[in-house]
């Protein structure tokens, strides 16, 4: 991962920065050190902030990129990749490039001015402005409910937070992602440096490698599978409802193209004791970013507003409550299509899902059909039916507008295919109010028993002259 010169140069530096011996002037502000027996544990453990986030620049896994003549970082991806031809970056710094000691100090010396007078920017009249932020953050890192300050910083399992019940007013997290980034695993190569420097400073630190029995993941090298994943998120959600006040929210947000993974998160939510109030559609990736570039991943985040659930829902079936989604996916693809022509099919497929999973979390778990309860699986199941059906039905009219009927339908129903069952097809075409016998006559198909037979364009040619 790292060469001898890289390992060399870094470990240099870092040592140069444990022995650094800091002379502050003695009129520097004691909110910048703490008091002075500190300043020097602060203003090194600053240096190795930035240390750390160097180290992404220096590695036998970053590559060059051509397009914008600079080196690239090694977690562009969420993944160890290694590239076809390395590129070594100067450690400490020069008068240009990216990545370096000094490029890297500067930036975090950007920030700690910023935090020390902290601005927000807006627009007005088409110009870019600053004022200074109204609520400034104060006090030492500790106790927030037993001291002055306005924070308090903690590091442990989410399932235990130590502050007083029903104290908040709002809880925001960023749960896993299923089985998609594995945090423990990339963290690991910022661990190893930091270990070096704070081991003996931090309970944190004292472990080889990154502590992560207690991860909530789905991961088969760790042997932690989606049960694993719903009873350790649903053990965090709960904690997070013990801390919120009765009418507070907890909000996260949420991607995934897998339905098991909505079903996993849904699962911990409701066994929390949490209903989804509200979901929102935030773009989360631009379009060029390298997870998502030229593949059919998903752009859009979903903000996901949950409530605390006071009382037993409303016993709902299946039946009338299928008739609500269905009217709100169709509801919710008109708003899209209106406003967010950009959106892909993956992109309308999560928010029309997101949204539908709001009127089934609102009555769980009283979804009957007949006198059995509706999992949360079988919902799910119906939910993507119901959103394939519409999202089919949106695009075909949308072609079928710009071509015509006909070749819409080859496109959607036939297109690649050699055979497709008569019934299959004829129950598709009367959804949308059209007759097979039309399909046929203009020589799309052929009907061979109970299969109809795709003809090739030159077994069509008659057809087509």
């Amino acid at each position: 991962m790292f060469n001898e010169r890289q390992l060399l140069s870094l470990g240099k530096l870092l040592k140069a920065i444990l022995e650094l011996d800091v002379d502050l002037p003695a009129e520097t502000p004691v909110c910048l050190t703490g008091g002075s027996a500190q300043a020097g544990e602060n203003v090194r453990e600053l240096l190795v902030i930035t240390f750390s986030d160097s180290l992404e620049f220096h590695n036998m896994l970053c590559d060059y990129l051509q397009t914008r003549n600079h080196i690239g970082k090694l977690f562009r991806l969420h993944a160890y990749r290694p590239p076809q031809n390395p590129v070594e970056n100067n450690v400490w710094g020069s008068d240009g490039g990216r990545g370096t000691y000094k490029s890297e100090f500067n930036k975090i010396r950007d920030g700690k001015f910023y935090n020390l007078s902290a601005f927000e920017k807006y627009i007005n009249s088409g110009k870019t402005l600053e004022k200074p932020s109204k609520i400034k953050i104060t006090g030492k890192i500790g106790d927030l409910f037993n001291s002055n300050g306005n924070i308090q910083l903690s590091c442990g399992d989410s399932s235990y937070l130590p502050i007083p019940d029903n104290s908040v007013d709002a809880i925001i997290t960023d749960p896993p992602y299923y089985g998609n980034v594995m945090y423990s695993e990339l963290s690991e190569f910022y661990y190893a440096w930091l270990r070096l420097a704070l081991k003996n400073k931090y309970e944190y630190f004292q472990s080889e490698h990154v502590p992560n029995s207690a991860e909530v993941i789905v991961n088969r090298v760790q042997e932690k599978e989606e049960k694993d994943f719903i009873e350790g998120l649903t053990a965090i959600f709960k904690e997070a409802g013990r801390k919120l006040k009765k009418d507070g929210v907890m909000t996260f947000t949420f991607h995934h193209q897998e339905e098991r993974a909505w079903g996993a998160v849904l699962q911990s939510v409701l066994n929390a004791g949490f209903y989804i109030g509200s979901i929102y559609p935030v773009q989360s990736e631009s379009s060029v970013s390298p997870h998502i570039f030229q593949k059919a991943n998903v752009r859009y985040d979903m903000v996901i507003v949950c409530k605390k659930r006071e009382s037993e829902p409303e016993r709902k079936h299946w039946s009338v409550l299928e008739d609500e989604i269905y009217f709100k996916v169709e509801d919710e693809l008109k708003r899209l299509e209106r406003h967010k022509k950009n959106l892909s099919s993956e992109d309308i497929f999560v928010v029309t899902i997101g949204k539908c999973l709001e009127v089934y979390s609102k009555h769980f778990p009283e979804v009957y059909k007949g006198e059995k309860r509706v999992s949360i699986e079988e919902a799910l199941s119906s939910i993507r039916e119901i959103v394939d059906s519409q999202l089919m039905h949106t695009r075909f009219n949308q072609v079928a507008q710009e071509t015509d009927t006909l070749t819409a339908i080859y496109l959607f129903y036939l297109a690649g295919k050699t055979s497709i069952s008569y019934e299959s097809l004829n129950k598709a075409l009367k959804m949308r109010s059209l007759r097979i016998g039309e399909v046929i006559s203009a020589g799309l198909v052929e009907r061979e028993g109970s299969q109809l037979l795709v003809l090739t364009p030159s077994e069509r040619k008659e057809v087509l002259e």
